[in-house]
């Protein structure tokens, strides 16, 4: 068995993200393991921002056997879902494809990079760690029912390039060199939700990526905010942002309301609990080099990395 990294291509997605689904639901043992995220995109989406997304594939001769998502958040890089054919397990497979990511994080000179993973599995933290990831802290995934009443955002009005502008000068508050505007880029050219925002004197406080509902990261009759940031130490700014999203999701017709929140940033952590927010799931962030990253106990940030 000779298994080839190389970039996946167009032809290749529907099996891409059969792979991903088998490969979660076998190891979470659904009795369908192809139910996994059902309704949700992942693989598509990401594979089509590919301004800041590489997806690689893992070859077995012309046979798609795995594939890993790289993502670049200006001086921050992250991967996954990576994900390998039951049937290739244990294997190796895995490590190719994380040899060839830390080539492209290399390649981009990332400060530093991350994941997501299953805190119980010790497969999925010894191969990490192989690659210098190191665990740290829980993230929290959590959910809040949206109700009727619940604050309406108006759609988003302004001129593009300063909403970007002012983004980024919020994420490099947070981590040097932090830049969501390419994931902002790809949620807009995707029409795959909106960019809520609160306002403070005419200028962007706090900002939430929100992916909306069926085929996009969010999946069905669900809101999910993928990456949202304030000010460092802004809770009543958070405050205001979780509630606008309530609101955009409302106004959107949807049920749900997720985000994933990293408890080193407890005050963020603590303040959604206040307000209604409950887990659904846990997962653990892993740091490469064991950096802290933009995580902090005053960090008002939810930041989904699955």
């Amino acid at each position: 068995m000779t298994i080839n990294i190389r970039r996946l291509q167009e032809i290749d997605l529907e099996e891409a993200d059969h792979i991903f689904r088998l490969a979660f639901g076998t190891f979470l043992g659904l009795p369908d393991p192809m139910q996994f995220a059902a309704g949700a995109n992942i693989v598509g989406t990401r594979w089509r921002a590919n301004s800041h997304n590489v997806v690689l594939g893992a070859y077995d001769g012309v046979r798609l056997v795995g594939s890993n998502i790289i993502t670049r958040w200006g001086s921050f890089g992250m991967f996954g879902p990576l994900t390998v054919l039951p049937d290739y397990w244990d294997k190796g497979v895995g490590q190719l494809l994380m040899a060839s990511t830390i080539a492209k994080f290399a390649q981009w000179e990332v400060d530093t990079a991350g994941l997501f993973t299953f805190p119980h599995s010790t497969k999925h933290l010894g191969l990490y760690q192989k690659f210098d990831f190191w665990p740290q802290r829980l993230t929290a995934i959590m959910v809040k029912p949206v109700h009727a009443v619940s604050p309406h955002a108006p759609p988003l009005r302004g001129e593009g390039q300063n909403l970007l502008r002012q983004a980024k000068a919020i994420t490099d508050a947070n981590f040097p060199g932090l830049d969501l505007s390419e994931e902002i880029l790809a949620l807009w050219d995707q029409n795959m939700g909106e960019l809520v925002v609160v306002e403070e004197h005419g200028a962007i406080a706090a900002f939430a990526i929100c992916h909306a509902g069926s085929g996009t990261e969010a999946g069905p009759d669900k809101l999910l905010i993928k990456f949202a940031a304030t000010l460092p130490g802004r809770q009543e700014h958070f405050s205001k942002l979780l509630a606008a999203c309530e609101g955009a999701a409302a106004r959107l017709g949807l049920s749900t309301v997720a985000a994933g929140i990293n408890t080193t940033c407890s005050e963020a952590y603590q303040t959604a609990l206040g307000l209604g927010y409950r887990l659904q799931m846990t997962g653990v962030a892993m740091h490469r080099g064991n950096a802290a990253g933009y995580f902090a106990k005053n960090a008002f940030v939810i930041s989904d990395w699955r």
